[in-house]
This record gives structure tokens, sequence and C-alpha cells, in this order.
């Protein structure tokens, strides 16, 4: 696999569209797709972002080992209804 098919990998990973991840890490949607379709490389600051959003290291996103960690899962995981619903609306996913 190449960058860009690891960036791809890591947001689905997580379950984001481009539109959240764009907004997770500060681009906007066009700039992020640009990323996925190879046509532009993000900056380190960028893929450190990425990495950070995801949950795993920028080693791994460059090496695509873009499996999260749980952490982030589990605790969404033990939310009540009404609190997946507010963390759902504010992350874009409702």
């Amino acid at each position: 696999m190449n960058l860009k098919d690891n960036i791809r990998k890591a947001r689905v990973s997580i379950g984001f569209s481009q539109k959240q991840m764009a907004a997770s890490v500060g681009k906007n949607r066009g700039t992020y797709q640009s990323y996925e379709d190879g046509r532009a490389e993000p900056s380190v600051h960028t893929l450190i972002k990425i990495a950070e959003t995801v949950g795993i290291t920028l080693d791994d996103l460059v090496r695509g080992n873009c499996t999260p960690s749980n952490e982030i899962s589990d605790r969404y995981a033990r939310l009540s209804s009404r609190d997946k619903a507010i963390v759902d609306a504010v992350m874009g996913k409702s």
C-alpha cells in the first residue's frame, strides 16, 4: 500500500466520512479528498493530525498499520444513548 491508501484505510477504520476527517484535521473536504486520491500529499503536521484522530502513531499510518486503539471505541460503547447522540452530532455522524 502507499500513503494515499493508508490515509483512506485509517479513516475508514474509525467509520469517518471524508468530510468528518477533513473537519477533524482542519482541512476542507476537497483538500482532504485530494490526499486520498493521490493528487496531493499532506504535510507532516496533517499526517500527525490524521494519526491522532485515528488513535495510531504516525509510523503506523505511514506503514499502513491503521488499526485504531480500542480505547476510543470502548469509551464510546459505554456511553448512554443520549451521550452517543451528542457525540455523533458533534462529529457530524448524525
